[in-house]
């Protein structure tokens, strides 16, 4: 083999890809992830006067609004998600497990690279209610139940005094 053909194998921009570090997906998620814990803990104790917090509660909806080093992150194609405060610690789980699983990577990258990012959104399944029915609907059950209770107690304090 000449001199000539091995050379044939060199190729522009290889010495760059050479010194790229290469980029690390799973850390890339971590300080989204760290946030997304931060934001349940100031949720669930109670502590709304917190610096950069990325949610505010407001007649039982949470508006979420998450940024990743300052730049706010756009889902379902906003970058405020209104959710209801009951439903908001179970969003948060499905918001985590969403990043867990790679799905924001694009978004991360795009972030993290300083490209524009007002291209891209990323969709999250609504979640679904522990309970399976609405705050609306628990709540008339347990007037319902209530009646039902005084109605039976009503009626045993008749048939006791007869």
């Amino acid at each position: 083999m000449a001199l000539k053909d091995m050379f044939a194998f060199v190729k522009e921009g290889l010495e760059e890809q050479f010194n790229t570090k290469p980029r690390d997906p799973v850390a890339a998620r971590k300080p989204l992830l760290k946030g997304i814990d931060s934001t349940l803990d100031q949720f669930t104790n109670g502590r709304t006067r917190v610096p950069n917090k990325w949610w505010v509660v407001n007649n039982g909806v949470v508006a979420f609004s998450p940024k990743l080093k300052g730049t706010p992150l756009v889902l379902n194609g906003s970058t405020t998600s209104h959710v209801e405060s009951v439903d908001f610690p179970a969003f948060l789980a499905a918001f985590r497990h969403a990043v867990d699983e790679g799905e924001l990577d694009g978004e991360i990258a795009a972030i993290e690279s300083g490209a524009s990012v007002a291209g891209h959104s990323v969709a999250i399944e609504k979640p679904k209610r522990s309970s399976g029915i609405s705050p609306e609907a628990a709540r008339l059950r347990g007037q319902k139940a209530a009646e039902s209770r005084a109605r039976n107690k009503a009626a045993h304090e008749t048939a006791g005094n007869t």
